[in-house]
């Protein structure tokens, strides 16, 4: 679904890795390897998320490191379609008609961001 969205696949796999740990600084070669292509391929995406600003990055040492701007417009609209595509919110579509009559399901922020959450947090709202 969402590479027909999005041009480059190479741009949603870095955002798929980013999103689903929006916390977390990722280096340049780290993501190389993670989506399994040529480091220009990612610098050119980096550079281009970094610019639409989802992206922010700083240098530590010869090291730039990438992380998501939590702050850009964008982000929590990708947050949603990212935790469509994969993790609880792809299983929940995935077998939504296995699940019964469900009209109305709602996954938390921070559940999504991969916060840890009280005991007394609703996490997922059905």
């Amino acid at each position: 679904m969402l590479k027909e969205l999005f041009v480059s696949e190479v741009r949603v796999n870095i955002l798929k890795i980013m999103l689903g740990n929006p916390s977390k600084p990722f280096h340049v070669r780290a993501l190389v390897r993670a989506v399994d292509t040529e480091i220009n391929a990612v610098r050119r995406e980096l550079l281009r998320l970094t610019t639409v600003g989802l992206l922010r990055n700083r240098q530590s040492g010869n090291r730039i490191y990438y992380s998501v701007n939590t702050n850009s417009i964008y982000f929590p609209e990708l947050l949603s379609l990212i935790a469509k595509e994969q993790g609880l919110g792809a299983d929940i579509i995935k077998h939504i008609r296995q699940l019964g009559d469900i009209r109305f399901a709602v996954l938390s922020r921070a559940f999504m961001r991969g916060r840890a959450s009280s005991v007394l947090d609703v996490d997922l709202f059905i």
